[in-house]
């Protein structure tokens, strides 16, 4: 066996070793994220968020909500909000965002729209976030994850963020790998957004 096939080897034995949890842990549903940033005239309004679910679970919502995969009634939308979305904000919607280095909790989000396309749901909803522009650039980070790995979050591979600014802003933005959020001693770790504005000159 090539050495670096055994490396391999030996540094998955090693995770299964030191931590069990490695062994048991692991996604049941898997999601496609994308993010909108919105501001307005004064600084950032907040986040519109889509979540694409792959194919099995889209088709467990659907099963549930009586639909024919093709269109969904108001009814149908209302429980699947009541039984597969508003637990999650227990969770803070499975959204972290700080603000100049400082956490801001997540504890409602708004205008939960979910629609079909090629029979997987995609959810989309609003997070409010007031953040008041000023000359000086304000830092905000952006993190979609499950802590407990049940549900595996992977950026869009077409445009994951888009914005909407006024010209009185100047904004700038990267998805930047952060080792300290990620797993199993950061080998598997999250792209988090990071975002920089401030008032226009």
């Amino acid at each position: 066996m090539p050495r670096y096939s055994l490396f391999l080897l030996y540094l998955l034995s090693l995770l299964l070793i030191l931590t069990p949890c490695a062994g048991i842990a692991h996604p049941h549903v898997w999601v496609d994220k994308g993010v909108t940033v919105v501001f307005g005239e004064q600084g950032l309004q907040g986040f519109a968020v889509r979540w694409t679910f792959d194919e099995i679970f889209s088709e467990e919502i659907l099963d549930l909500a009586g639909s024919d995969g093709t269109t969904l009634s108001d009814s149908q939308i209302r429980l699947i909000q009541q039984e597969f979305f508003d637990n999650l904000r227990h969770f803070n919607y499975f959204t972290r965002i700080w603000i100049d280095g400082r956490e801001f909790t997540v504890n409602f989000v708004r205008n939960f729209a979910p629609r079909i396309d090629n029979r997987r749901i995609t959810y989309k909803f609003f997070v409010p976030c007031t953040v008041t522009a000023t000359e000086a650039a304000k830092e905000i980070r952006l993190l979609i994850q499950d802590p407990e790995i049940f549900v595996d979050f992977t950026w869009e591979r077409h445009q994951p963020v888009q914005f909407k600014q006024p010209v009185t802003l100047i904004t700038e933005h990267e998805l930047r790998v952060d080792r300290s959020r990620g797993f199993f001693g950061g080998i598997i770790a999250p792209r988090v957004l990071h975002i920089r504005f401030r008032k226009a000159r």
